[in-house]
């Protein structure tokens, strides 16, 4: 299945899942308030989304340039996360969902961030977490793709066919948890915020892009506010399977 051909199909199902949809649109809706609250500044700027697949950010957001490694409907660039075709210093945010640990030289990738992001921009990234409840479901959940905690960022995992497949840990060993602020190949970037996604639970129940939905739709609305719930919400983080990192170029 090509680009394209996979855009259409992942577009059919999406017409079959609103809750889905639901459920992405409002892990969007929280990026774009931490865009906003980190560079509130610098909304003349664009954003870029690395990786838009068929729910966009620019769906909710403004000034949002769509790409994607390869061509697909409604893109509005062709770019690489190691090589993107922007000024330096042009861009107020790079947005990037469950695009990390597909990228094959990551420390580059962070130098490309920290060129093309205005001083006082911010990158957001979000990715497979690490919590417990997220250990236990990564390992069988995608076959495409590995799960490992314990592997450094620079090892490729390997099928028992020896075919190289993602990582989706390698976040946690990228940022170490979180507790890797600073970080040599890009000083002017470092972490300020991190936390765990309360939606992780509605989106296994969903189905995703890829499998069944698990539960009668009326059930959705009622997660969904469980999960804001001052107190309530705290078992959510504990179900998480993303989590949001917010890495900010200094100088602004």
């Amino acid at each position: 299945m090509n680009s394209g051909e996979r855009f259409r199909f992942h577009l059919s199902v999406l017409d079959q899942k609103p809750e889905f949809r639901t459920v992405v649109t409002d892990i969007q809706r929280h990026i774009w308030e931490v865009v906003e609250k980190w560079s509130a500044g610098y909304a003349d700027l664009p954003t870029v989304e690395i990786g838009s697949g068929v729910i966009p950010l620019g769906d909710i957001a403004e000034n949002v340039i769509a790409t994607d490694i390869e061509v697909a409907h409604g893109l509005d660039c062709v770019a690489s996360a190691i090589d993107m075709p922007f000024l330096t210093g042009s861009v107020r945010a790079v947005v990037a969902q469950n695009v990390f640990h597909h990228i094959p030289d990551l420390d580059r990738a962070l130098q490309e961030l920290s060129r093309v992001l205005v001083p006082g921009g911010v990158a957001v990234l979000v990715e497979p977490y690490f919590g417990k409840f997220a250990s236990l479901i990564y390992p069988s959940l995608f076959a495409s793709e590995g799960y490992d905690l314990k592997a450094d960022y620079r090892q490729v995992l390997l099928t028992p066919t020896g075919e190289a497949i993602p990582n989706q840990a390698v976040s946690f060993s990228y940022f170490q948890g979180g507790q890797r602020i600073e970080f040599d190949v890009a000083p002017d970037l470092s972490i300020v915020e991190h936390h765990p996604l309360r939606s992780g639970f509605r989106y296994l129940l969903s189905g995703a892009l890829n499998f069944r939905r698990m539960a009668p739709r009326f059930v959705f609305p009622l997660v969904g506010r469980c999960e804001e719930h001052s107190r309530i919400g705290r078992v959510f983080d504990k179900l998480a399977i993303h989590w949001l990192i917010v890495l900010k170029k200094s100088g602004d």
